[in-house]
């Protein structure tokens, strides 16, 4: 018997109905999937709005880690790179990174059989919203579980 908790499964049950497989393995979506699994208290509009929000944040993070990383580095010669954590509620997290510099390879795609070149960037940065459906716990860890041990019985 599975430990997945019933609305995990019945929420499946309903993406599943509004999904089909396509060419290739693809499995293509409903267009308005997405809005029809919404909580009957959560509209669109809501929800366009607080993914919104998550976009301008990640940029001012990205800008305010930047800027504490500058000032930081210039008195630091030897601090190559800064990090920044923003919880996000008891779910999800915006991890931002800034470093001074990093050497990248550039291939000249008009001319395959050019070398590349090394090049050194300046001010990279890195910036990844994680939730917990990302990391193997929680619900997640139950259903993967789940699938495993059905995949298991079946292809075994």
């Amino acid at each position: 018997m599975s430990d997945v908790k019933p609305h995990i499964t019945a929420l499946a049950k309903e993406l599943k109905a509004g999904m089909k497989l396509g060419d290739g393995g693809v499995i293509e979506a409903d267009k308005d999937l997405y809005e029809k699994t919404l909580p009957d208290d959560i509209d669109l509009d809501t929800a366009k709005k607080v993914y919104s929000h998550t976009e301008d944040l990640v940029a001012a993070q990205t800008l305010a880690t930047s800027q504490i990383g500058e000032e930081a580095m210039k008195k630091n010669k030897k601090l190559d790179s800064v990090s920044s954590e923003l919880k996000v509620g008891k779910h999800a997290e915006i991890n931002v990174g800034y470093l001074r510099s990093q050497q990248q390879t550039i291939r000249n795609m008009q001319n395959p059989k050019e070398a590349p070149k090394q090049v050194t960037k300046y001010g990279v940065t890195t910036a990844r919203v994680k939730t917990l459906g990302q990391k193997n716990r929680g619900e997640l860890k139950k259903v993967k579980a789940d699938i495993a041990a059905r995949a298991e019985s079946m292809f075994k």
